[in-house]
């Protein structure tokens, strides 16, 4: 996970459709508008938990073992 503070730029880019797909829809109030936001918005979400999910994982193969007092 490349980026400042682990994001990276598919992560930035579904960020930026979700934010465009949510103004797009306040601002027509239109039900299309707001199914095309959740879509981006689950799409990112989708992906953020992909990576947490991966990130704990390259995180717990690198832990050597536990500590005595564990």
């Amino acid at each position: 996970m490349a980026g400042a503070g682990g994001w990276n730029t598919d992560l930035r880019k579904l960020k930026k459709d979700a934010n465009k797909a949510f103004h797009a829809a306040y601002k027509t109030r239109s039900e299309a508008d707001w199914d095309k936001h959740r879509e981006a918005r689950r799409a990112f979400k989708k992906l953020v938990r992909q990576y947490k999910r991966s990130s704990w994982q390259d995180f717990s193969y690198t832990v050597e073992g536990t500590c005595e007092s564990a």
